[in-house]
């Protein structure tokens, strides 16, 4: 026979709590004959699933910013995943979850130790957490970055959309065009990083920048405050991401690539800007975040 003291008992094992009152446990006496009945109901209550979420899922959501040629591809593999067991990542070819699913579903984007992919902090923003994140980028110096997309796409990527494109012109012919390629670098970095509606970061997020000159510091930041490991001679394969070894020298061959550096050297400025003052680790609350905004927005 089902006895008040079970309710209680059954309330601090799945609530951690006693029940608000007698009326409470009286109704629970008058509409179950046995506990398994009370403890069915107890597990369908909101506060159930919330609380049992919170125990299941990670304490913190790793999210990854990763803008094309930063060494994103590099610090995934042989630093993020040695850390986390749990992923999403946009790039990969997926059924289920999608974008969309992870915007429609905090449940969804709570379950993952780690968000990433060529998707701009405004959208990661989108994607509700019941946990604190800290989202995670690295940037590169604006021209040497600018290059090595060209290249990549020229010589890496034959199934890019503008391959073909890349392949018939010199990259200052490209940047003259001021065509898709030109659309897609133009600002890329500051872009990737600025969002106009900062509703959705937390007052619990962090915002960790690193750059990719100085990535044993940027690592050490993101380990001492999100409690990774990882061992310093992964940096020493860095070099094997960077595309075709000369690359550099190829494209400085180009008949016209010194118009082409004064013409990246115009379009970078605000990369270069934000490039320069990084002289470390830049660590942002949201505060911090808001007046980063409002510097480089414009």
């Amino acid at each position: 026979m089902l006895k008040a003291n079970d309710i209680i008992e059954i309330y601090n094992a799945l609530l951690g709590r006693n029940p608000e009152n007698k009326k409470i446990i009286d109704s629970y006496l008058h509409n179950h004959k046995n506990i398994s009945g009370v403890i069915k109901q107890v597990q369908s209550s909101v506060e159930y699933k919330n609380k049992f979420l919170k125990r299941s899922i990670p304490k913190s959501v790793l999210v990854y910013i990763h803008i094309p040629k930063t060494a994103g591809t590099f610090l995934r593999t042989a630093w993020l995943k040695k850390n986390v067991s749990n992923y999403f990542w946009s790039d990969e070819n997926k059924k289920y979850p999608l974008v969309k699913d992870l915007e429609e579903s905090y449940i969804v984007a709570s379950s993952f130790e780690m968000l990433g992919g060529h998707l701009p902090l405004s959208t990661f923003l989108k994607f509700p957490t019941l946990q604190p994140r800290i989202f995670l980028n690295v940037l590169r110096e604006p021209i040497a970055r600018i290059i090595s997309f060209y290249n990549h796409i020229k010589n890496n990527d034959p199934s890019h959309p503008l391959h073909k494109e890349v392949n018939s012109h010199t990259l200052y012919e490209l940047l003259m065009k001021e065509g898709a390629f030109y659309k897609m670098i133009l600002n890329e970095q500051v872009r990737y990083l600025v969002s106009q509606d900062v509703t959705n970061f937390k007052e619990s997020d962090l915002l960790i920048i690193g750059r990719q000159d100085k990535l044993n510091d940027f690592i050490e930041t993101v380990n001492n405050i999100a409690g990774l490991e990882y061992n310093p001679d992964i940096l020493d394969g860095i070099k094997s991401n960077s595309g075709a070894e000369n690359y550099e020298k190829d494209i400085a061959s180009q008949k016209d690539f010194t118009k082409a550096l004064e013409v990246l050297k115009e379009i970078t400025k605000a990369e270069k800007k934000l490039f320069n003052e990084l002289i470390g680790v830049k660590v942002m609350s949201k505060s911090q975040y808001v007046d980063f905004i409002e510097r480089f927005s414009s």
